[in-house]
């Protein structure tokens, strides 16, 4: 197992923490199953809504000036196209 104390103020929390106690055993597995089950997709959702609306908010994806008909590009059936 790493040695987290060098982790500056988390280090500790991490060693303790994330393991569920002194050895590796069944608090392990459950932590690292709620991790994998419940942070990281939620994570992972939140970083994708944060990306949308930036592409939003900037006015959408930005074609070349030969491909440009509008200001628009419509996902179907342009982007998939391509």
């Amino acid at each position: 197992m790493p040695d987290w104390s060098y982790v500056p103020l988390a280090g500790e929390f991490i060693r303790e923490a994330l393991p569920g106690g002194k050895e590796v055993g069944q608090p392990t597995l459950t932590n690292f199953f709620n991790l994998h089950t419940g942070v990281i997709p939620l994570l992972t959702i939140a970083l994708m809504a944060w990306h949308f609306r930036r592409i939003r908010r900037t006015g959408g994806v930005i074609v070349a000036e030969r491909d440009r008909e509008s200001s628009m590009v419509y996902t179907r059936p342009h982007l998939v196209n391509r």
